[in-house]
């Protein structure tokens, strides 16, 4: 793969992304469902229907982005429209990983860049339609990060990953904590202190202060933006989102990704 992904050959390179896209678009599909349904405590394995009417999906409803234009944006037997939000998910999943793999090609530090982008992909489905950021995501995917970054691809020096963890889990435990204390209600969720700990450990502690305060940043604005909208105060939002739209943009820059980018222009 490695030398298709350098080859000058405009047939290897069209192939090459091509099935990468299509790869990424499959999971984006998985990563949908794992996001909407663990929270609800629904089993994985069963086979996708349609929430109105729970027709079962037949196998070429289900090829990502395809799918949905072979069905018109509609149920196949009662009509009822599908949420565009499904293929839309599908073609941001195929297109961030065809854009990782084209600027970073294909070494250590991509496989942890595929594997992060799929954490944060899941944890925001499953935090904006449940509230939830759930363990069963987060402590597997905290034990395989630690073992990636002190043993595959580590960072610079090795033990930043270890206190990336201690300073992520601390900072929002301490900021929950706070929060409850002076305001008298659960601040920070239990599930975004967890998902900023394993954040720690793929960025390390000073890339990991800058989410912090990025995500922060984000977060306000869109409440003041839904304000100016709706005329309504928004006092329980999933922060869940806003860590991960950071740290996708904080890996991009420390990950040398952003210089690629700039190279193109």
């Amino acid at each position: 793969m490695q030398t298709l992904i350098g080859s000058n050959d405009l047939g290897s390179f069209i192939f090459t992304y091509s099935y990468v896209f299509i790869f990424g678009a499959c999971l984006g599909s998985f990563f949908m469902v794992v996001g909407l349904r663990l929270p609800q405590k629904e089993n994985l394995i069963t086979p996708s229907h349609c929430d109105n009417c729970q027709t079962k999906l037949k196998p070429w409803h289900l090829i990502p982005i395809i799918g949905y234009l072979f069905l018109r944006g509609k149920c196949s037997n009662c009509h009822q429209k599908i949420p565009v939000i499904y293929p839309l998910f599908e073609l941001l999943t195929g297109m961030l990983f065809t854009i990782i793999v084209y600027l970073m090609k294909f070494n250590q530090e991509t496989i942890i860049a595929l594997l992060f982008i799929s954490l944060l992909l899941i944890c925001t489905v499953s935090d904006i339609s449940a509230r939830k950021i759930l363990n069963k995501i987060t402590y597997p995917a905290f034990i395989l990060f630690l073992i990636l970054r002190l043993t595959v691809s580590q960072l610079n020096p090795w033990w930043f990953a270890l206190v990336g963890a201690g300073i992520g889990f601390t900072i929002l435990l301490g900021l929950g904590l706070l929060s409850f204390a002076m305001l008298n209600q659960k601040g920070m969720g239990g599930g975004d202190i967890k998902l900023f700990t394993v954040i720690g450990v793929v960025i390390g502690p000073l890339p990991l202060l800058v989410v912090l305060v990025s995500a922060s940043i984000l977060s306000l604005l869109y409440v003041g933006v839904d304000f100016m909208i709706t005329k309504k105060l928004k006092r329980k939002l999933p922060f869940g989102p806003f860590i991960a739209l950071s740290s996708v943009l904080v890996y991009i820059y420390i990950s040398g990704m952003w210089q690629q980018v700039m190279h193109l222009f």
